[in-house]
């Protein structure tokens, strides 16, 4: 009898855990969004310091209760960035359908909505740029830095098939990009500039292709002797002197990451998912 006691016990033990087990995966297949899969394999939201970033919306800092300023586009900066971390209730309600927190992933949601950060530039964005506290973080190739991300496009709408996800800008000449990252049409594409005016280059004309609702993990390693670059761990170009030589020697950069829409058409619209972004130098 004890014998059939205990092998009634292991087995009511293991009911329970299978029903506990069946619970836990209930409860996390209800977290993720429609447009993740069970079994998807992404990093946690750790991995995104908010302290080392502020953020642009494609609202004017002049809607609703955000701030009274000159019309561009409406900025968070730190120490207030910061403090959203993991947090979607601390986002103000007229930015949480741009940027929140879903699972274990931040969720970047761009529509067209005319409005931009100066006169000069032409497209609205959900980005980040690279920051060192409250001041922005400019970096010279001789410290070198590191982008990587994991991420995915997805709900576009109205043509809108062309964006930036990340971005090297130089400090000098203002708001130059020593290096563009675009998903166009599926297509991974890179964007740099070269020669005395530093007029653009793009090389190769794509790297692959990642289709919509596609997790990929992207890369950028800068440095005094290369611009290498990484889609789904491996090298898919390497930029030497031949781009480098045409900065100034002593010139400063930063990193940018998001959703940088390049569509002006009305109802246009994309989102993006990151389940990691990691930069260091």
């Amino acid at each position: 009898m004890k014998h059939i006691k205990i092998i009634i016990l292991i087995l009511s033990f293991l009911m329970v855990s299978k029903i506990s087990g069946l619970r836990t995966g209930n409860e996390l297949a209800a977290q993720i969004n429609d447009h993740e899969k069970i079994g998807e394999s992404c990093e946690s939201v750790k991995s995104f310091d908010f302290s080392k970033w502020k953020i642009t919306f494609p609202v004017s800092d002049k809607e609703g209760d955000l701030s009274g300023g000159k019309g561009s586009a409406y900025e968070v900066k730190n120490p207030e960035f910061k403090t959203w971390g993991g947090n979607n209730a601390l986002i103000p309600d007229g930015l949480k359908k741009y940027f929140y927190k879903n699972g274990t992933n931040w969720v970047f949601f761009t529509p067209y909505t005319g409005v931009t950060t100066s006169r000069k530039a032409k497209y609205s964005r959900t980005e980040l740029r690279e920051m060192k506290g409250s001041e922005q973080h400019n970096w010279p190739l001789s410290l070198g830095g590191i982008l990587e991300g994991r991420l995915k496009i997805y709900g576009i709408k109205n043509k809108a098939r062309k964006i930036f996800f990340m971005q090297i800008h130089a400090k000098s000449p203002v708001s130059k990009p020593l290096l563009k990252c675009i998903w166009e049409k599926t297509k991974i594409r890179l964007l740099t500039k070269k020669g005395k005016k530093l007029k653009d280059y793009q090389g190769k004309k794509s790297y692959g292709n990642v289709e919509e609702d596609t997790w990929f993990t992207f890369k950028i390693i800068a440095n005094n002797d290369s611009l290498k670059i990484y889609l789904n761990n491996k090298l898919i170009e390497e930029y030497g002197h031949e781009i480098l030589k045409s900065w100034p020697d002593n010139n400063t950069y930063y990193f940018k990451a998001g959703n940088y829409l390049q569509n002006k058409n009305e109802g246009a619209a994309a989102v993006m998912k990151f389940s990691s972004i990691k930069v260091s130098h």
